[in-house]
């Protein structure tokens, strides 16, 4: 028997990735020309994230952003290898 959830499911969060790529994580600008991307706003759905990410890292390079600021909450810890293979880091 064929679980028809999964497939609706993963049909949705294709559909919302799609309408996501153009965009960008959601931030505030910072007095130094830096990004704190804005927790509370963080997408659950880690290949959302990944997406959202790399686009914003291509705008804010673009910009000459000097710095990024992000903190991820315990329980979206499924976010931090993302974020260290984009480039991210702790320092």
């Amino acid at each position: 028997m064929i679980n028809l959830n999964f497939f609706k499911i993963h049909i949705k969060n294709i559909i919302n990735l799609r309408k996501m790529q153009a965009s960008c994580l959601s931030y505030k600008p910072d007095h130094y020309n830096g990004v704190t991307i804005k927790e509370s706003e963080l997408p659950k759905d880690p290949l959302i994230f990944d997406t959202l990410l790399k686009s914003s890292l291509t705008q804010w390079i673009s910009e000459k952003k000097r710095g990024i600021w992000l903190k991820i909450p315990i329980e979206l810890s499924s976010l931090i290898p993302i974020s260290v293979n984009n480039g991210l880091n702790s320092s």
